[in-house]
């Protein structure tokens, strides 16, 4: 089952603006549907140029998933 097909059936979000919308992509990019409100939050409170940096880093990380080096380098954003 698809991001897409997996929030239409359980109602959990209908993107209604641009973050919403771009948090939806980024988990499904990243395989993480579980977490597409925090992707979504992530967006609120980070920099769109933050968050892309931080996913394209991500994306390009060995052994972690995607998510969890995601996260991980927004929390270092956090720390510096």
């Amino acid at each position: 089952m698809s991001i897409f097909e997996h929030i239409a059936v359980s109602g959990r979000l209908t993107p209604s603006t641009v973050e919403e919308f771009l948090g939806l992509q980024l988990a499904r990019r990243a395989n993480d549907a579980a977490r597409v409100r925090e992707y979504c939050a992530a967006l609120q409170h980070f920099s769109l140029d933050e968050v892309l940096q931080a996913f394209a880093e991500a994306e390009r990380s060995n052994g972690d998933p995607i998510s969890t080096a995601f996260f991980r380098r927004l929390e270092s954003i956090i720390r510096n």
